[in-house]
């Protein structure tokens, strides 16, 4: 088996992700699990992941209060609450996956 960093292959693939963050490789992961023989490509631009996705900081929450206080305010109580309760879902589905440790 040859070292990862010698590893050589196409850059052709059904499905190719740019960034093994957490959202890259959730989406990855998500893909491969739900269509097996798929073939699916995650490229980073470090040989390893590190780092924050665009937007999380490097951690995954259910917001901070000023942030949810801006969706209040520009999307309403109810929509802002089915944020919350969906981001909250993810939080425990990435548990579930990586264990709660992670």
């Amino acid at each position: 088996m040859q070292p990862f960093w010698s590893f050589k292959r196409s850059l052709q693939a059904e499905i190719i992700i740019l960034g093994a963050g957490i959202v890259g490789l959730s989406t990855a992961l998500f893909l491969k699990r739900n269509h097996p023989n798929m073939d699916v490509l995650v490229i980073n631009k470090d040989p390893l992941p590190a780092g924050a996705s665009v937007k999380n900081a490097g951690f995954a929450c259910v917001g901070s209060p000023s942030e949810i206080l801006s969706d209040v305010s520009t999307s309403g109580y109810d929509e802002c609450r089915e944020l919350i309760l969906n981001r909250f879902k993810g939080l425990e589905l990435l548990k579930t996956t990586l264990g709660a440790s992670a």
